[in-house]
């Protein structure tokens, strides 16, 4: 009888130790409250944050109208905003399910006066500097990636300048252009 016991306690110390041990794993596929990756500790993507940024030389306002052009989502063209003074800054947040979006910012010059040949009216040196920022976040609110580009026009203007020769220049310079993938990626 002793022996049947033993056997039968024996039996329910390895059923009952087997259990425990099994529901202690770690290796859970659905990656914790929220569906994101184990790595991210449970949040998913959820949004993407992009501030554009384009500040210029006041002076060259005179002379030209300059648009800021930008990218909100993957169903947009490029969207035109004109600076009414010399900086101009834009923020948008883009949900995760319009991923993945490549988001772009450049601008364009258009000379006010538009007569052939026409000459600058300001002289000296002019700078368009063009900034934009993207950060993926997750539904906790924390980062999950993050990303800036930027770049800087520079010219000079004097009175011998033709300002359709100088708008020219200016738009031929790099259009800003980051992409975040569906998982909230930033390449």
């Amino acid at each position: 009888m002793k022996k049947i016991w033993k056997l039968f306690l024996a039996a329910i110390i390895i059923c009952g130790t087997t259990t425990v041990l099994s529901s202690c794993g770690g290796d859970d596929d659905d990656g914790g409250i929220g569906g994101g990756s184990g790595a991210s500790g449970g949040a998913s993507f959820k949004t993407a944050k992009v501030t554009y940024t384009i500040s210029v030389s006041p002076a060259l306002l005179t002379d030209f109208k300059v648009n800021a052009y930008y990218i909100e989502d993957k169903n947009n063209s490029a969207l035109p905003e004109t600076l009414g003074s010399g900086s101009w800054n834009k923020t948008v947040e883009v949900d995760a399910s319009k991923m993945p979006v490549t988001f772009e910012l450049y601008f364009a010059l258009t000379p006010k006066n538009r007569e052939n040949g026409a000459k600058a009216t300001v002289q000296g040196d002019m700078e368009i500097n063009y900034t934009m920022s993207v950060v993926s976040l997750k539904s906790d609110g924390t980062t999950a990636d993050s990303n800036q580009a930027q770049n800087k026009f520079k010219g000079t203007l004097s009175s011998s300048t033709v300002v359709s020769n100088f708008a020219k220049d200016a738009n031929a310079s790099k259009h800003l252009s980051i992409t975040v993938n569906k998982d909230g990626k930033i390449k």
